[in-house]
């Protein structure tokens, strides 16, 4: 066991060098430290694996890992976890790819049972087949969702701007203030870039093809992830290729599983069971229509992508009305306990424990109407507004989650 683990910590001693402390994400210092199980969810390119290593970094400290690797598959997740605890007295490992080691949830709950004093963070470039057993550890674990940068973070990150985050009942109470003392740091430029291409923290490199790495990235989740939690035959996973191409050059109302599966030759309980798991992890958003659960009970949904980098990926004349209400869907989506809901009139509810607040999404070329006094217009072609139900969209982007 010895000379595995010499290997593993050889590697992780080359690693750790090249990874940068210079910028957090946000989720960072969200951890609980004192937690004795961590569950890092999230999509593939967000940084999961950069957090576990910055971890160790800041304390120096803990063992990092990965769960696919030929070593861990030999010795055994539990038996490599047992000698180092009572081997090496390590008390604290980060464990990636988790997903992808047959009988992970097995040997996790043994090494929290087992290893009382073990702290365990782990996660997988998917969690579709994490959200697969989330019964089982779900009383033991803390977890933590890591979505796409916000744009706070994304000025902080490539721009070295700092503008903090704001819950979204500071954004509608005070959104003039917060304008007026922020929007010099906010360029319109800078947004609109980071619409297309920089909410994921791949490079600072420009020159960078995101077309390609957010296709790459959509078809990993395809032929890699969705096998491993649905029986889909290969001729499936090929058609399936095809659904975000139909979906970024579709109208989200005008969608529904039924015609979805209809235009890429497959079974409709397949695009329905693709499309649930695709949205648990954020790829996908599925907004019930109307605020009703008769809606609900029929699966009678608005579709959009998870965000406007996977519609530029897959639409370059994307229209901007769609970008817009996906947009603000995505960061309100974010905000822990929120429901969204497609309403009869205007664009979105969300919904907040008992709370609950009506949105329109307005571009500059959109027709004005008539709309209820308690509906919140969100504009994108305004920096502050003088309007208590007028904000500006890019507002959106500093949401706190």
């Amino acid at each position: 066991m010895e000379k595995y683990y010499l290997l593993l910590k050889e590697s992780l001693e080359a690693t750790l060098p090249l990874i940068s402390s210079d910028f957090q994400r946000d989720v960072f210092m969200q951890i609980d430290r004192d937690s004795r199980l961590i569950w890092l969810i999230g999509e593939r390119g967000v940084w999961k694996t950069t957090m576990m290593l910055q971890k160790i970094q800041e304390k120096w400290s803990g063992f990092y890992f990965s769960a696919d690797n030929p070593i861990i598959k030999d010795t055994g997740l539990y038996l490599f976890a047992h000698y180092l605890y009572f081997e090496l007295n390590l008390r604290e490992i980060y464990i990636d790819e988790v997903h992808k080691y047959p009988g992970w949830t097995d040997e996790i709950k043994s090494i929290y049972d087992s290893l009382p004093e073990m702290k365990v963070v782990f996660s997988g470039s998917s969690s579709l087949d994490l959200f697969k057993w989330v019964l089982d550890l779900v009383r033991r674990t803390d977890f933590y969702i890591i979505h796409p940068m916000n744009y706070a973070e994304y000025l902080r990150f490539f721009h070295n701007i700092q503008i903090p985050n704001f819950t979204l009942d500071e954004i509608i109470k005070n959104h003039k203030k917060i304008a007026l003392e922020y929007w010099l740091r906010h360029k319109e430029t800078l947004f609109k870039d980071f619409l297309h291409k920089w909410q994921y923290p791949y490079t600072k490199n420009s020159s960078v093809n995101f077309v390609f790495k957010f296709q790459s990235l959509f078809d990993k989740t395809i032929f890699e992830d969705l096998p491993i939690f649905l029986n889909l035959q290969a001729t499936s996973l090929d058609k399936l290729k095809r659904l975000l191409y139909f979906i970024a050059n579709s109208t989200p109302s005008e969608l529904s599983f039924s015609n979805l599966a209809q235009k890429i030759g497959i079974d409709k309980s397949v695009v329905e069971n693709t499309l649930t798991l695709l949205a648990k992890i954020w790829i996908i958003s599925l907004v019930p229509k109307f605020w009703n659960l008769s809606y609900r009970v029929r699966k009678e949904y608005k579709i959009f992508l998870g965000n406007t980098c996977l519609y530029n990926a897959y639409n370059l004349n994307i229209d901007i009305g769609i970008l817009r209400e996906c947009f603000v869907a995505s960061q309100l989506k974010r905000i822990k306990n929120a429901e969204l809901f497609s309403p009869k009139q205007g664009d979105i509810i969300v919904q907040i424990i008992d709370k609950i607040w009506h949105f329109e999404v307005w571009w500059k070329s959109k027709k004005e109407e008539n709309y209820d006094n308690q509906i919140f217009v969100v504009k994108d072609w305004i920096t502050v507004s003088d309007n208590k139900r007028v904000i500006p969209m890019w507002l959106f982007w500093l949401l706190k989650v």
